[in-house]
């Protein structure tokens, strides 16, 4: 907060800063207190973002892209990077297809093959999603009535 107002980025209202100061002090006491649960998000976090990585590599010896491990991290590392600029369109639908390709290019791999890898993610993403949804509507949780006496 304090380092927001000393880059004058913006002059925030109280009740604003009232919130912000919130979270932060919520945050703060979930590091300070909570020192195990912290570890087992961090650490459950990593294993995502390294099954990220084993995926990309996956799909590029699958499709016989010349990929090696530090390509497949360097991959994983740029894909939420690249979500988080072009979270202004939609899904960024055609964002990431471009960026990957113009990185498999610049590499002097088949741009084709960097499409075929960001619409298998895709379509693992749906998959995925669609087995959420499908959870979620099987587990439907039963109105319940008021009692009268």
């Amino acid at each position: 907060m304090r380092l927001l107002q000393k880059l004058k980025i913006k002059n925030f209202s109280d009740e604003a800063r009232k919130k912000i100061q919130d979270v932060d002090r919520y945050v703060g006491d979930f590091y300070r207190k909570d020192k195990l649960l912290f570890l087992g998000c961090f650490l459950l976090h990593f294993l995502g973002r390294l099954v990220g990585v084993v995926e990309v590599y996956m799909i590029a010896q699958f499709l016989g892209v010349p990929m090696g491990p530090w390509e497949a991290l360097f991959f994983s590392a740029v894909i939420p990077a690249t979500n988080m600029v072009g979270s202004i369109v939609p899904g960024t639908i055609g964002v990431l297809e471009g960026v990957v390709s113009t990185l498999f290019l610049a590499l002097h791999w088949s741009a084709a093959d960097a499409l075929v890898l960001q619409m298998v993610r895709r379509i693992r993403a749906f998959f995925w999603i669609g087995v959420g949804m499908i959870v979620m509507w099987s587990y439907k949780v039963k109105p319940t009535t008021l009692e009268t006496n």
